[in-house]
This record gives structure tokens, sequence and C-alpha cells, in this order.
């Protein structure tokens, strides 16, 4: 009996093993050009006139993002949601929300906030990111207040 309990605990310490290399090899690395983005969102009880909104991040061009309308964004991510694609449903009273990204490395990453009202601060441009960057957003009731980036102090890849 002694036998058989130890070789299903040994049997389960192999698959257990298995499959957290598994996990790991699936991670972002720096050969396969990925890497992670950390999004900080503040929002108050005023941000979007308390309305939930979205937040839409992509990685496109300087002419996209120039040209960008809340009505073309809207198509684009309805019809189009790909790997470089990411939608975040933000409720305002629900404070700070933190999104990781996996992105591809050193392209620009366009941010958009499609508030309800018109706004002349919707959208940011981060030129390019390097693993391990954070930015935080805090938001006003329709529009971007203020925007901190920096290196995240400690990577859990």
């Amino acid at each position: 009996m002694k036998i058989i309990k130890k070789h299903i605990l040994m049997f389960g310490f192999i698959i257990i093993t298995v499959l957290f290399l598994a996990g790991c090899s699936s991670l972002p690395t720096a050969q396969s050009g990925k890497s992670i983005l950390t999004l900080n969102i503040n929002t108050t009880q005023t941000s979007n006139y308390g309305k939930p909104f979205y937040v839409l991040i992509t990685q496109d061009t300087s002419s996209d993002f120039i040209n960008a309308t809340e009505e073309s964004l809207y198509t684009s991510f309805t019809n189009d949601e790909g790997s470089d694609k990411y939608k975040i449903f933000l409720v305002p009273s629900d404070g700070w929300k933190t999104k990781y990204l996996v992105l591809t490395q050193g392209k620009p990453i366009s941010v958009y906030f499609l508030f309800s009202s018109n706004s002349y601060a919707w959208k940011y441009r981060i030129s390019e990111f390097d693993k391990n960057t954070a930015y935080s957003f805090y938001l006003r009731k329709s529009s971007i207040d203020k925007v901190d980036f920096g290196d995240v102090p400690w990577s859990i890849f």
C-alpha cells in the first residue's frame, strides 16, 4: 500500500511539473518580441459623468492615431479584435483598474478613452515601450487629467 501511495505521489509531482513548465513556455520573452505593458487606470465617481465606458488599446500607425474618431474605433474594435487589440470596460465607481497586456516590443501603442461626451484629451500615444513598463492614467469627467510612466520595480516574468 505504501508503494502505491509513493508512486501516485511521484506521478502527481511529475504531472504538476510538466504543467508548470508548459505554462512558463507560453509567457512572453525577449526572443518572442512580445512584452508586458502594465496599464493602471484611475477613475473617480465623476469620470465620464459616472457612466461606464470603454478604453481601447492597439498598436497602430501614427496616421491611424491622428485620424482616429470614436466612430471609426467602435467599428474597428467591434469587427476586428486581434492579438494586438484590447478592450477594457470601465465602471467609474470601481476606482483603480490594472491590466497587463501582451504587446509587440518597440512598436507604438495607442490608448483611446471613449467618453460619452466630446473631449479634447481622449487619446494618448506611447511611442515605444520596453519590458516592465507601466503607465498610470488619471481621468477627469471626460478627459485624461495626467499620465505617469516608468519601470515596473518587479516582474512576474
